[in-house]
C-alpha cells in the first residue's frame, strides 16, 4: 500500500490527477491499516484537481471515522483542507469557522509554521468579507510569529501583510515588506 500511495503522490505532483486518485483507492484496497492518510491524498488530490464537491465528502466521510482527541492533527488537516474548499467556493464565513478549528489544533502543538499560515487565510478571508479592521489585527498577530516560521512560511506572512498594508495605503511598510519577503 505504501508503495502504492507513492505512485499515487508521483502522478499527483505532474497533475495526474485520475490517475492518483486510481492508485489511491488501490492502495485503500490492499491494506488493513488505517486509511484516514490516505483518504486525506485523495481530498488533497480532489481539492488540487478542482473537484470541490468531491474533495468535501471525503473529508466529511474522514471526520466521521475520526475520533477528535485520539486524531487530532488528522482532525486539523481535515478542517484545513475544508477551509481551502471552502475559500475556493466563496463560502468565507465558513472557511473561517473551519480554520479556526484546525487553529485550535496547530496552536496548541506550537507549530508555528501551520498557525500562521491559517491565521493568514482568515484574514484574507476577514479582508473579502469587509472586515479590514480584524484582517489587520490577524496579519500582525502572523508577523509575531515570524521568528519562529521557516522561510516559505515567513514569505507567505510578508507578502500577505505587504499587500494588506498598501491597501491601506501604507507604501514605506508595504515596501519593507515586500523587500523582506
Amino acid at each position: 500500500s505504501q508503495a502504492l500511495t507513492a505512485i499515487g503522490l508521483a502522478m499527483r505532483a505532474n497533475q495526474q490527477y485520475d490517475d492518483a486518485l486510481l492508485y489511491f483507492d488501490r492502495a485503500i484496497a490492499t491494506t488493513d491499516n488505517n486509511t484516514i492518510d490516505i483518504q486525506l491524498e485523495i481530498a488533497k488530490t480532489y481539492t488540487l484537481a478542482q473537484r470541490y464537491s468531491e474533495a468535501e465528502n471525503v473529508f466529511q466521510d474522514s471526520l466521521e471515522t475520526l475520533n477528535e482527541n485520539t486524531d487530532a492533527e488528522a482532525f486539523a488537516v481535515i478542517h484545513n483542507g475544508l477551509g481551502n474548499i471552502y475559500r475556493a467556493t466563496h463560502q468565507l464565513e465558513k472557511a473561517i469557522h473551519e480554520w479556526m478549528l484546525a487553529f485550535k489544533y496547530y496552536e496548541s502543538q506550537s507549530d508555528h509554521n501551520q498557525t500562521a499560515r491559517i491565521i493568514c487565510d482568515m484574514a484574507q478571508a476577514r479582508y473579502q468579507l469587509g472586515d479590514g479592521k480584524r484582517a489587520m489585527s490577524d496579519y500582525e498577530r502572523a508577523l509575531l510569529l515570524l521568528n519562529s516560521v521557516d522561510r516559505e512560511t515567513k514569505g507567505i506572512v510578508m507578502a500577505n501583510a505587504a499587500i494588506a498594508y498598501a491597501d491601506k495605503g501604507d507604501v514605506p511598510t508595504t515596501e519593507s515588506f515586500f523587500a523582506e519577503a
